[in-house]
């Protein structure tokens, strides 16, 4: 299990870094359309669109690494003020409920990518194929290490 916990660790820290140079592919084109525009080159028509279909893949992308380092938003205002137990049946339920929604999302995305992939361009099909990884992804992310993090904070709530 710690072999595949680490190949899912090492695919995940690919996938930023992949996140990480769109995001620096993205900031180029913009900077390189500005430029154009404003020394009467013309612009990089294509800009737009692609600018805002790497915004949606970096969401993508880096989702699922933020999850399992527990980097992601949420408020714990709740877990906090009951007992540490109810708290961590309580992150289960969240869990569960965060899984069926990544699943869903497989599920969705994969529905989408078959029907696009007929009728689209390749920029829709690129898309709908990261939102279904990404659903995956996201829901082994947070789930592999899901046993260890709620030992770990039941002992931490346990303790104060």
């Amino acid at each position: 299990m710690d072999q595949l916990s680490r190949a899912f660790e090492v695919l995940l820290d690919r996938l930023m870094i992949f996140a990480c140079l769109l995001l620096l592919a993205m900031t180029l084109l913009i900077g390189a359309d500005v430029f154009t525009r404003n020394t009467g080159l013309g612009s990089v028509s294509w800009s737009n669109e692609v600018s805002e279909n790497i915004l949606y893949l970096l969401t993508l992308l880096s989702a699922p690494w933020l999850l399992r380092r527990g980097q992601h938003i949420r408020v714990d205002i709740l877990l906090r003020a009951v007992p540490a137990r109810i708290g961590w049946y309580m992150e289960w339920v969240g869990d569960l409920i965060g899984f069926a929604c990544s699943l869903y999302f497989v599920w969705y995305g994969l529905r989408v990518l078959g029907a696009s992939s007929h009728h689209s361009g390749v920029t829709s099909v690129l898309i709908e194929t990261a939102r279904a990884l990404a659903g995956g992804l996201s829901a082994c992310g947070d789930r592999v290490r899901l046993p260890h993090a709620t030992a770990e904070q039941v002992g931490a709530h346990t303790a104060h």
